[in-house]
């Protein structure tokens, strides 16, 4: 699938996003319980190699399809209850988790109540890469590290790459380590998961060329809807894409990589997410990636009107958004879709930012 970047649309987009981040209005007042890096664990030793392995840690619940703020408390929890408790090897420590089998990890994970199982055996095999590649230590991974070319190429290419890293989660690393003064910044661009496509989907700041009428999209029957990526390659292109555009944009106007990566995520997580349009509903019977879903056709009554006036209706670039990007289809199917947004015909008559 080929996209189209329209650079002068972001320019006032992104501007109004980063505009309504300065105000600290919704929905940015409540960053502190909000980010994930806020909720750190009582026992962790800050600024050295001990907290650096965490967050290599942490970045595995940031793969999309995952509370990332959720899963951070749990985290969090796990490392003060082993700080207190003890366990025969603490996977916390780089040298003792790789010595750990996957089932060891999998049952500190129940005991935190965390999801995302699989990750254990990434978590041993990123602990085993760090040890035999790096003496142990993160801090190693990113000495005299000034750019993100050479911060892709040591986490995601040859024999001493890591598990589950690619683009985002390298953007993820950085923007941890950065933001506990654990390495010197530099730019890099976000990390550009689900709510940094969705941002760029709906106001149309990048859209998918579509050549030829699609009769059937998965599983979903709307008048209007199109497929916006649907194979691993649709989402790469697609991801470089929007790489380049937020990381122009940041350089453009000077931003911090951090704040603007906040910015981006929060806006989608905290406004879009609720936006009614973006509901989906299974019918039938769970078919893991089979599921049948249909897209939320709402009647502006209710539920839908309450969930409009926290998001579309508070949103600052809602006069730029044309599109509904549900989050059922990309997560169950691995589909991303667009749906016309349509509003209520009456606005409220009472509202307070």
């Amino acid at each position: 699938m080929r996209y189209v970047v329209d650079r002068p649309r972001a320019e006032v987009v992104l501007g109004k996003v980063w505009e309504r981040y300065l105000s600290k209005q919704k929905p940015y007042h409540n960053l502190d319980q909000i980010l994930p890096q806020n909720h750190i664990p009582t026992t962790l030793p800050r600024g050295g190699e001990e907290e650096a392995w965490y967050w290599m840690v942490v970045c595995l619940w940031m793969r999309g399809g995952v509370g990332s703020t959720e899963s951070s408390k749990k985290l969090s929890w796990l490392y003060d209850w082993l700080h207190y408790e003890g366990a025969k090897r603490n996977p916390f420590d780089p040298g003792q988790a790789m010595l750990m089998e996957p089932d060891e990890i999998v049952e500190l994970l129940r005991r935190a109540q965390l999801g995302m199982h699989q990750v254990a055996p990434d978590w041993i095999y990123n602990a085993q890469q760090i040890v035999y590649y790096w003496g142990g230590s993160v801090l190693n991974l990113f000495d005299l590290l000034y750019d993100y070319q050479t911060a892709c190429e040591r986490t995601m290419q040859g024999d001493s790459s890591f598990a589950g890293f690619k683009y985002k989660m390298t953007s993820m690393i950085l923007y941890f380590l950065i933001e506990a003064n654990l390495i010197e910044p530099f730019a890099y661009p976000p990390p550009v998961d689900f709510h940094l496509q969705r941002l760029a989907l709906a106001t149309e700041m990048i859209r998918p060329v579509v050549d030829i009428p699609m009769p059937e999209i998965g599983r979903i029957s709307h008048a209007g809807a199109i497929v916006a990526a649907k194979s691993d390659r649709d989402y790469m292109e697609m991801e470089a894409l929007l790489r380049d555009l937020y990381q122009e944009y940041e350089a453009s106007h000077g931003i911090d990589p951090n704040r603007f990566a906040d910015a981006l995520w929060v806006h989608s997580r905290e406004l879009c997410r609720y936006n009614p349009g973006n509901a989906t509903h299974q019918i039938g019977e769970e078919e893991a990636r089979a599921t049948p879903l249909e897209p939320h056709l709402p009647d502006w009554s209710g539920n839908d009107q309450t969930k409009f006036e926290a998001s579309c209706f508070v949103c600052p670039v809602r006069e730029h958004c044309t599109n509904n990007v549900p989050s059922g289809p990309r997560y169950r199917w691995g589909t991303l879709i667009l749906t016309p947004r349509t509003e209520p015909a009456q606005e409220p008559m009472f509202f307070q930012l």
